[in-house]
């Protein structure tokens, strides 16, 4: 009897770390998960995000039902999530005073069957300003991937109008979404895992295509039940794209449209190394597929091969005084072509020194004429600098045809 347990104890002692073993270096996962909501969503991923509002005088769907509206001027609003044929969320504004006595009350179509319930999807709210966001959460049922998936932002309306928007009316916006979470294994451990629908259109496996332009994967590293953490040098959020670098190992991240599963396996993408002259600090690399950004230590760093275009920059120098000048420059038109391929050392040519123009704006003299500098590389872009108490303004002078300075001046920053 007491072979038989002991016999027994040893086959169970050897099978439970097997399972811990095979857990810690799974080759691929499928995790299973779950909506995380909370409406400070920048608080836990660091990233808030938006879709703009705008507004209509009437609906660009065909409503089935409508409310018995109070006010006389209703401001309608098409809200588009998910990927379903109709992915409009028609959103109205109403009075229930009666015209003039102010908008406190929104009605929502918030499970798209193209009808307003007067009183299931009747809610009661507060104006915003530009400045003063008074939020509601709002809760929709979304179409995604062939799932129906719960989808809360915080939606705000508030008085707007700018210079392509010249007369006053009451705009929207639906911010700060809630995110999908899981736990996943990971170089050998596990961690607390998210994905993010940054360009806020209720989906959850677009590519990045920059900052806000597709989703984000997470990653808690620290186990604080946070995405951020900007005193850790491990990064806590990462670029949707075909691979995903972690802890210096690649993965393959494929999210459910619908955000409620993530398949995760090892990768092993095609490197080259990329040269670039001293002075650049970072680079960042689109393409339909992968986003990368490059931080270059000794002028070299990896990066996946592909085709991709230049989006963005970094330089740094050292002055005289051992003080570090830094330049930021965004690639938004004309951006770059550059080509990685495998086997190939890719090198940036030199991008120095700066070229600087005046650009006014206005007619003289019946107009205030406004002149803006324009700082840009041989490779394009739009640089600006950070601003320092060593830092001063940049200047000009305006010259008769005889040479004379007939008026000069300094460049406020910004």
């Amino acid at each position: 009897m007491k072979k038989h347990l002991f016999i027994r104890y040893f086959f169970l002692f050897i099978l439970f770390p097997s399972v811990l073993i095979g857990q810690n270096n799974v080759s691929k996962q499928t995790i299973e998960m779950e909506l995380f909501e909370n409406s400070d969503m920048p608080h836990i991923t660091g990233y808030g995000n938006c879709q703009w509002l705008w507004p209509l005088n009437e609906p660009n769907e065909t409503l089935l039902e409508q409310p018995d509206y109070k006010s006389d001027k209703l401001y309608y609003y098409a809200a588009k999530y998910g990927d379903a044929e109709d992915n409009i969320y028609t959103i109205v504004l109403d009075e229930s005073g009666g015209i003039g006595k102010g908008y406190d009350t929104v009605y929502v179509d918030s499970d798209n069957d193209n009808r307003i319930e007067p009183n299931e999807e009747k809610f009661s709210f507060k104006m915003s300003t530009t400045s003063n966001a008074i939020p509601l959460r709002m809760k929709l049922t979304v179409s995604a991937g062939g799932k129906k998936i719960p989808y809360y932002f915080n939606f705000t309306a508030f008085p707007y109008k700018d210079e392509n928007n010249p007369i006053e009316k009451i705009h929207a916006n639906a911010r700060n979404s809630s995110i999908f979470t899981g736990q996943a294994y990971l170089n050998g451990k596990k961690y607390k895992i998210g994905i993010a629908d940054l360009n806020s259109n209720g989906l959850f496996n677009d590519f990045e295509q920059g900052l806000f332009k597709g989703d984000r994967f997470l990653v808690d590293f620290n186990n604080d039940g946070l995405f951020q953490d900007p005193l850790d040098v491990r990064q806590e959020s990462f670029s949707y794209g075909r691979y995903t670098k972690i802890a210096e190992n690649w993965f393959t991240i494929v999210a459910d449209p619908s955000g409620t599963s993530i398949e995760i396996s090892p990768a092993s993408p095609d490197i080259v190394t990329m040269r670039v002259p001293k002075d650049i600090n970072s680079i960042d690399l689109l393409s339909a597929i992968q986003s990368q950004r490059l931080n270059f230590s000794g002028g070299t760093a990896e990066a996946v091969t592909g085709d991709y275009r230049l989006a963005a920059m970094k330089l740094s120098m050292p002055d005289s005084q051992d003080q570090t000048w830094t330049a930021t420059g965004s690639f938004r038109e004309n951006q770059p072509d550059i080509s990685l391929k495998k086997g190939e050392v890719k090198v940036l040519p030199e991008v120095l020194p700066f070229t600087v123009s005046i650009e006014p704006s206005g007619k003289s003299p019946f107009e205030e004429v406004t002149f803006t500098s324009k700082i840009t590389t041989s490779m394009g872009g739009v640089f600006r600098t950070p601003r320092t108490k060593q830092q001063p303004n940049g200047g000009f002078e305006i010259q008769d045809a005889d040479g004379k300075t007939i008026a000069s001046g300094t460049f406020k920053y910004g």
